[in-house]
């Protein structure tokens, strides 16, 4: 009996292993089909509704050095008047000066770096086209830097009040205070400015750091670089145009008056 037991135990436990993966396992999505200018790429993925490209072969297909530090894994493309750069768990591309957002980050198979396919594009300048039927993703045409014209009091406003909100939150955090500003601004609502939108007195105080003067403070790196990539359209919080920190501050109001959008970090937003 003891040792039927044991069988049993034995079996059910490697079920467990073969249709349970471990904590942490990454899942790297189903292979897709990849080209440039009519040149195949092989380690294409699709996950989630998103392909993504190996760049070293992305890199090689264009003629583009490409090279890899380890100790800020980070991949970096050069050539033909580009130098593109990414590491291993951000949400962005820096493309000569220019910042492109990627939501979910890069993926990672087997060490090889792939990057969302629409975030290539968009960092040189290329056409990317899907195609469901065959599940190929295709670039096109000739890399170039893309131009981004950042409005610098723009920058130094929004930067400011994503580092006084969330100077301690992760860096999509950053991301989300950002978007609730830029909603504003597009919202009737609210004034039509950054500046004005920070210092709306309109319906009282709209943001604590206006009054405790940490609006002033000078912001971090990675806040300026949200600003930038909030001012492009980066969004993780929809339509949201409030949030708070329910341990700082009572949130019943909320709750009750407004649709509950995500909680980033220390903040829940609302729309």
């Amino acid at each position: 009996m003891k040792r039927k037991i044991f069988l049993i135990f034995t079996l059910l436990f490697a079920a467990v292993i073969l249709f349970h993966p471990p904590a942490g396992a990454s899942t790297t999505g189903v292979s897709v089909n990849a080209g440039v200018n009519g040149a195949a790429l092989s380690g294409a993925r699709l996950r989630g509704g998103v392909s993504y490209i190996p760049i070293r072969a992305f890199a090689e297909a264009l003629g583009m050095e490409v090279s890899w530090n380890a100790r800020t894994s980070t991949a970096s493309l050069s050539g033909k008047g580009i130098t593109l750069t990414v590491a291993k768990n951000s949400h962005y591309v820096v493309s000569n000066e220019t910042y492109i957002f990627m939501s979910d980050g890069v993926m990672m198979v087997d060490g090889r770096m792939l990057v969302p396919s629409r975030t290539l594009a968009a960092a040189l300048s290329l056409t990317a086209d899907w195609n469901a039927h065959t599940r190929t993703v295709s670039f096109s045409g000739n890399p170039a830097a893309p131009v981004k014209n950042y409005d610098a009091d723009e920058v130094l406003w929004l930067s400011r009040i994503i580092e006084a909100e969330s100077g301690g939150e992760p860096f999509l955090g950053k991301i989300a205070v950002g978007a609730v500003v830029m909603n504003r601004v597009k919202s009737p609502e609210y004034p039509n400015t950054i500046y004005g939108v920070i210092f709306d007195r309109k319906y009282g105080v709209q943001f604590e750091p206006t009054i405790n003067g940490t609006i002033y403070c000078n912001p971090s790196s990675s806040s300026i670089v949200a600003a930038k990539l909030c001012l492009d359209g980066a969004n993780v919080v929809g339509e949201s145009k409030f949030f708070l920190n329910p341990s700082l501050a009572d949130d019943t109001w909320f709750r009750e008056n407004l649709t509950y959008v995500a909680t980033i970090g220390g903040h829940v937003f609302y729309a």
